[in-house]
Formats: structure tokens, C-alpha cells, sequence
């Protein structure tokens, strides 16, 4: 049984379903489904919990069905970054492990990952804005929702001190198993991108042309079937993981097409522009440690703006939003 050799580790909201997609649908690729297992990250215990992958032969079965056709096998949990353990546990099982990492402003990472919180559950107040100043509150444990299976989840700052995150990964990772994409230059060249990561992986490329939106923002449409799906009452919650885990991998056909219909796109308002400002100034200093550390000039990301910032489901170049 062939194990993964590659990892998407994140950041989240930074066009990591896309690329997953593409990379998934390559012939010389086999690439997880579900796309995240969360099995590395053991600060995450709930979540590895919730995907039914608390033994290493659980996470296996994975990758069950990759063969010798397969000259990369991949995962892609986003968090992996942000775990303080996932990276370190990945180097000690696999050395010669690679590592995709995907980027992008961490002020537009906030608010998109807020709307993604809230569809998972994982979040309860609505309003971004209170979201953010409740940090304080729910690092002491307080106004966690019941829902919640990941708190780390809700330090909005943390979750995209992207700066930290990379001085860490860089100091473990070796460069030559590494592979970072800034999601401006994803959504600039996603041809280009795309052949580039090929070639890390060590795949030929397959002349893909056509690059289709992955992970738009999205809200619920019933919200009691969903909690039942992804939170069933402690009596159902065993009896429920491969079911979930089964349709969690439904990406095409039919089941997938019912399971799109509980859910539809959420346009979500531009932040109030005093607030906007307010997370460029919170970002600020990460923003340019991770431009130092990357060489790359990132003082675009926290620049004012005169106009209200767009939401960060419609601000995103060539269509691609997430």
C-alpha cells in the first residue's frame, strides 16, 4: 500500500481545493478524498475525531486505491501549516516528505475563513466583526460554540500569522522539499502555477487548459440536516463517521448533486473600511516578516485603500474565489 509522499498544508481560503482538484484529477497523482484527514495535526484532536482518523491504519486506507501509475500521493489539510505539531510529525514518519505550500493575504484569509467557519459549525456569531473581538475571550475558553471542534480555529490573528507560521516550516522543511505559491500569482497565471507544481512533484505535464472554480464562500440552506450530518447527538456520532466520511468524498454524480443542493453561494458585504484598516495594521508586522522570509515585496497587502474592502468572495482575479 503506497502512502503519501506530498502535502498540501496550507494556508486555508488560498486556493488549496483548487489546486487540489487539478492535482487530483492528473494521471500520475493520486490525491486523498477527502481532500483534508487532518491526521498529522494532534494539537487538532477533535478533528481528527470528526474525520474518523485516530490510527494511522485508518489514514492509510486513504490511499487504498493508489497505484504504481501514481508517481505522487498527496493530502491536503489545510491546518498543517498553523498545527504546531503536523509539520514535525510528517518530517518523522516520512523524511523526504514535500510540502505545497499555498499563501495568500492574511486579511482576506480572515474574513473568508469566518464564512467557512460558520457553514462547518465551527463558529455561531454571524457579525466578523465580534468574531474578532471575542478572541480574547474564547483563548480563556469562553464563547467556544458546543458546535465547535477546533477553538484554535476561532484565533482569527493566530490562524493567519502566516509570518510565524513560515519561520517556523522553513526552519524544519528542507528547501528542496518545499514548494510555496503566493495565491496573486495563483490567480494571475493558474496555467503557470499549475505546471510549476507538476514539476516539484515530479510529474509530466498533462497539458491541462481548463482550471474551474473550487470552494466558493457558501452558507447553509438547512441548517438541521447539516447539523445532523456534522453533528449528530453523542448516541449517533460513532454510527455516523463512514457515512459522513463517504459523502464527504462525493465530489461528482448524483449523491453530490443532492448534497449541493443543501447549501448555496454567499456574497458576502464589504468589511466597513475603519475595520478593513484596523486588520491591516493587526497584519502588518507578519506581512512583512513573511515578505522577508519569502524575498518577495508583500507591502501591496497592507496598503489603505480609499474604497470599502470588497469581500473576500468577489475580490479574487480570473474568477477564482474562495
Amino acid at each position: 500500500m503506497k502512502a503519501p509522499d506530498f502535502f498540501l498544508v496550507g494556508a486555508p481560503k488560498s486556493g488549496t481545493t483548487s489546486l487540489a482538484r487539478y492535482l487530483g484529477e492528473h494521471p500520475e497523482i493520486f490525491f486523498s478524498s477527502p481532500k483534508e484527514p487532518y491526521f498529522w495535526c494532534d494539537d487538532f484532536p477533535r478533528l481528527r475525531e470528526f474525520h474518523n482518523m485516530e490510527s494511522k491504519e485508518q489514514y492509510l486506507r486513504l490511499f487504498a486505491n493508489a497505484g504504481e501509475q501514481h508517481l505522487a500521493v498527496g493530502e491536503g489539510s489545510t491546518n498543517y501549516l498553523y498545527s504546531q505539531t503536523a509539520v514535525s510529525n510528517i518530517l518523522a514518519d516520512r523524511p523526504d516528505a514535500r510540502f505545497l505550500v499555498m499563501l495568500r493575504n492574511p486579511v482576506e484569509v480572515v474574513y473568508a475563513m469566518h464564512g467557512t467557519l460558520l457553514y462547518a459549525m465551527n463558529e455561531d456569531v454571524r457579525d466578523f466583526e465580534r468574531a474578532w473581538e471575542l478572541q480574547s475571550l474564547r483563548r480563556e475558553g469562553q464563547h467556544i460554540p458546543r458546535t465547535c471542534l477546533a477553538p484554535q480555529f476561532l484565533q482569527y490573528r493566530e490562524l493567519a500569522s502566516f509570518g510565524r507560521q513560515m519561520d517556523r516550516f522553513l526552519r524544519i522543511v528542507p528547501a528542496s522539499q518545499r514548494h510555496i505559491v503566493l495565491f496573486d500569482d495563483f490567480v494571475s497565471d493558474i496555467r503557470g502555477s499549475y505546471a510549476d507544481v507538476l514539476e516539484f512533484l515530479g510529474v509530466r505535464d498533462d497539458g491541462r487548459s481548463e482550471f474551474p472554480v473550487e470552494n466558493a464562500s457558501k452558507r447553509l440552506r438547512f441548517r438541521v440536516i447539516q447539523r445532523l450530518i456534522r453533528r449528530p447527538p453523542p448516541w449517533l456520532e460513532r454510527p455516523m463517521h463512514p457515512l459522513r466520511q463517504f459523502l464527504m468524498s462525493q465530489k461528482k454524480g448524483a449523491i453530490a448533486s443532492v448534497l449541493g443542493r443543501f447549501r448555496m453561494e454567499a456574497n458576502r458585504p464589504p468589511l466597513r473600511q475603519e475595520f478593513a484598516d484596523h486588520l491591516q495594521d493587526e497584519f502588518r508586522e507578519e506581512v512583512a516578516m513573511l515578505g522577508e522570509l519569502l524575498h518577495r515585496d508583500l507591502t501591496h497587502w497592507t496598503v489603505r485603500s480609499s474604497k470599502p474592502r470588497r469581500s473576500a468572495v468577489q475580490s479574487s482575479a480570473n474568477g477564482l474565489t474562495v
